[in-house]
């Protein structure tokens, strides 16, 4: 009897020791999740786009804080919070349709373009979606386009000289050939 009873104590002893390894475990990567969360968030709220995860009903689950000229981020709910119907048109086809969009969306009232991406998370009933404002670089491309237009221009008039008298030396009597030239 009292040999059983040590016997029961060893093993309760062992389990309670087991139960203490693994609490302290769970500790441990309850204290790693929440550095990686805090890091997470750093960079989340620090990257120049818009990144919000919508749920399947239109609320915002997280956002960050960039854009908000753009987004009220008081509101919720996307058709509430999105100013502008460009970007509800894109939202409500990537939900509608649960499919992936990328699209440059112009907005007229505030002369800006935006790259909207809408992204579902087939796993989580969710959608991403990311707003980048490509002002900018849009703006960079027409200046691009205008002065290789303005180049080319410019060029094509003396060339066009240039070949005229090429081909008028052809013809040209030995008299004239060396004022062409």
């Amino acid at each position: 009897s009292n040999a059983s009873y040590i016997k029961e104590e060893k093993c309760f002893f062992e389990l309670w020791t087991e139960l203490k390894e693994w609490q302290n475990k769970n500790l441990d990567n309850i204290k790693n999740l929440e550095q990686e969360r805090k890091t997470l968030s750093i960079v989340f709220e620090s990257i120049d786009i818009f990144i919000g995860l919508l749920e399947n009903d239109g609320r915002f689950k997280i956002k960050n804080g960039d854009l908000d000229d753009i987004v009220d981020f008081r509101l919720d709910r996307y058709m509430e919070a999105r100013k502008h119907i460009e970007i509800i048109n894109i939202v409500k086809k990537g939900m509608s349709e649960k499919i992936q969009i990328n699209e440059e969306v112009y907005m007229q009232s505030i002369k800006r373009y935006f790259l909207v991406t809408m992204k579902p998370i087939e796993f989580r009933n969710e959608f991403l979606i990311t707003m980048k404002d490509i002002t900018s670089r849009r703006q960079a491309s027409e200046v691009q386009k205008t002065f290789i237009s303005n180049v080319s221009h410019e060029l094509k008039t003396p060339l066009t000289n240039i070949k005229g008298y090429l081909i008028a030396l052809d013809d040209a009597p030995e008299s004239m050939r060396e004022k062409f030239l």
